[in-house]
């Protein structure tokens, strides 16, 4: 009897051991987690990004290559020109660009090949959204410096803080008849060059913003936002839609009638990461798509812990950055219903990668991204009415 009560306090002891042992392995990969993953990592606490599966690619969002057509305007001397500008009055177009040049074309003889590209004006930093302001000036949002004013003379920062909190990365913008600019702080939290960072982290860090003109005074609009990017106003103006880049969907905001200062979908899981959008004066809302969509890596950042896991890795980051720019695309979204009505694409992402804007001009559409040296040109054939 004393040999089986030594036997039963032998194997408490030895499974108590085991316990211990496990404990003590989790332990120690737990603080290699902490130590190596989430203390190097550039994120905190991400939230886990649910997006629906992207929709079929099927209807108007079949596959095509109408991108490949483009032809090439100013090559090698547009350094990713982010977003664009047209004068109707002069018939100028103006580039926001890499090397912080605003850069001037004249387009007026686009088709025969004919054009001028110089540099226009020196803002510095790294000009994002531009716009033509109500009395010939530009209006551009660098995230360094803010909403400027930029003439032929001077560069003017109107605008650099909002709600007691220095703007981290202005970004796209429109205005309005009465001289009001509509513009987005995509992230209160992490600077230019830091944008996947925010993606990834999957928490709302953005607002939109309004500038006086009259009392020189920036207005927060909405806060808790997903990236928003791109602003557009609609033609009457009764409201604004702005993308928000990391849901993969476009939101309005309604700035007049029964419905002022409400916020809705406009139109949402989108095939691609919208950026800027611009309204042709005919109904469409024409939105960049900087990348694909990946079904795999929108599994993968259900998972928080391998979102710490990405950051912490930067060749990760790059890898997956790269992927990222292998398509070009640029959909056009009906005014009132909110539905893609065109899509036109580069599969290959060799002539037209990562298009940042589409801006239409007459029957024209000319396309600005962040992997080219040039502004593409595709010829539309679309009823203007």
């Amino acid at each position: 009897m004393a040999n089986n009560i030594m036997i039963a306090h032998l194997n408490v002891w030895v499974r108590s051991a085991m316990f211990l042992f496990i404990a003590g392995a989790i332990l120690l990969r737990l603080a290699w987690w902490w130590e190596s993953v989430v203390r190097k990592s550039v994120i905190d606490d991400p939230l886990p990004t649910l997006l629906p599966f992207p929709p079929k690619l099927e209807g108007v969002f079949a596959p095509n290559t109408l991108l490949q057509g483009i032809s090439k305007i100013g090559e090698g001397l547009l350094p990713g020109p982010e977003d664009l500008a047209f004068d109707a009055k002069t018939g100028l177009m103006y580039a926001a660009c890499g090397d912080g040049w605003i850069k001037r074309i004249t387009i007026t003889h686009v088709l025969d090949g004919n054009y001028k590209v110089e540099n226009w004006r020196y803002v510095g930093g790294r000009p994002l959204g531009i716009v033509m302001g109500n009395h010939g000036e530009l209006l551009v949002c660098d995230p360094f410096q803010g909403l400027l004013n930029v003439t032929e003379d001077s560069v003017h920062v109107l605008s650099d803080e909002a709600g007691g909190k220095k703007f981290k990365f202005a970004d796209g913008l429109d205005v309005s008849e009465d001289g009001s600019v509509y513009f987005t702080d995509a992230t209160t939290k992490y600077g230019f060059g830091y944008s996947d960072y925010d993606v990834l982290e999957g928490r709302p860090n953005g607002r939109l913003l309004k500038y006086s003109p009259e009392t020189k005074e920036t207005t927060q609009l909405l806060t808790g936002l997903y990236f928003p990017n791109g602003v557009a106003l609609s033609g009457d103006q009764t409201f604004l839609i702005f993308c928000e880049t990391s849901k993969v969907r476009c939101s309005k905001y309604w700035l007049e009638g029964d419905k002022k200062g409400q916020i809705e979908v406009f139109i949402e899981n989108l095939p691609g990461y919208p950026d800027n959008i611009r309204y042709n004066g005919h109904g469409i809302f024409w939105i960049g798509l900087v990348s694909k969509r990946s079904a795999m890596l929108e599994i993968l950042f259900r998972i928080p812990q391998l979102k710490y896991y990405v950051a912490a890795n930067k060749a990760v980051m790059e890898k997956l950055g790269a992927a990222a720019l292998s398509i070009g695309r640029v959909i056009g979204v009906g005014e009132e219903e909110g539905k893609v009505v065109y899509m036109y694409e580069d599969p290959s992402g060799e002539a037209m990668p990562f298009v940042t804007t589409a801006l239409q001009v007459d029957d024209s559409l000319y396309l600005g991204g962040l992997g080219t040296s040039y502004i593409g040109h595709l010829q539309l054939n679309l009823s203007l009415s």
